[in-house]
Formats: structure tokens, C-alpha cells, sequence
């Protein structure tokens, strides 16, 4: 999640104007990380240079959608949020040409080679998160 760029920006705009719910059942994982720790990880990757492989560069406890809704709507003061249901998603999908697949299936990916290596995360909280990226 970034300031400038990334899923955060569209997710601002849907909440601004009322359309910050969850997004289907917002059961669904969502793996994130903060651009600051994405950075410090990149720089840990390249200070150890005994590390090889793949990496997941997201935070050690994946949040949900609706709980990722209810904290960009309580960071922007934004009281409501209407949800988005399944067959809503799919006619918008449409429209933009893409599939709903990025947004009601889960991504539940956990860092573990990253905390093994003891890397260490600023941002591991989604509301502080949101309130850093968006606040500042």
C-alpha cells in the first residue's frame, strides 16, 4: 500500500464517496504491506546477500476485506460504506474489462521466510497502516 499508487488509491476514491463497504462476503484474506516496509524489506534482501530465492513481501498477519474497508472508512472520518455484492462486482467487471477474482478471492500469503531471516516490520497493523500512508 502506497501514498501515490497501488490498490490504496481506488479504495480512497470507492470510500469518499460512500462505496467504502466490504466487497462480497469480505471474508476474504487480503495479504498487504506498507511501502515503507516494502522498501526496508527490498534493502534487507539485498543487504544479505546469503538469502536466495523467493520471498512474500507482506505483513505476518493478513487482514480480511471487511475489516480493511471499516479501517480506511474510520481513517478517512467516513461513517458509512455501502458493500458491494457478488453480482454487482461481476456486472462492473464487465464493464472495465476484468475479472472479480482480484478482489473476492482470498490472498493469504504470510511472510515466513522473511521472519525466519528476522526481518522486522514498522507497519503490522492495518489501522495504523491506513492512518500513516493517508494522515501524513
Amino acid at each position: 500500500m502506497g501514498k501515490t499508487g497501488g490498490a490504496l488509491i481506488p479504495l480512497k476514491t470507492l470510500t469518499k464517496y460512500g462505496l467504502g463497504g466490504k466487497q462480497g462476503s469480505g471474508n476474504q484474506k487480503v495479504s498487504w504491506i506498507h511501502e515503507q516496509d516494502f522498501a526496508n524489506a527490498v534493502d534487507f534482501l539485498i543487504d544479505h546477500t546469503n538469502l536466495s530465492r523467493n520471498f512474500n513481501l507482506c505483513v505476518p498477519q493478513p487482514t480480511d476485506n471487511n475489516t480493511l474497508m471499516s479501517a480506511l472508512r474510520k481513517t478517512l472520518k467516513i461513517p458509512i460504506g455501502i458493500s458491494h455484492p457478488e453480482w454487482l462486482l461481476n456486472i462492473g467487471a464487465q464493464i472495465i474489462r476484468t475479472e472479480t477474482e482480484l478482489i473476492l478471492k482470498s490472498r493469504n500469503v504470510v511472510p515466513n521466510r522473511l521472519l525466519d531471516n528476522n526481518f522486522s516490520f514498522k507497519h503490522k497493523n492495518i489501522q495504523n497502516a491506513l492512518s500513516d500512508l493517508l494522515n501524513n
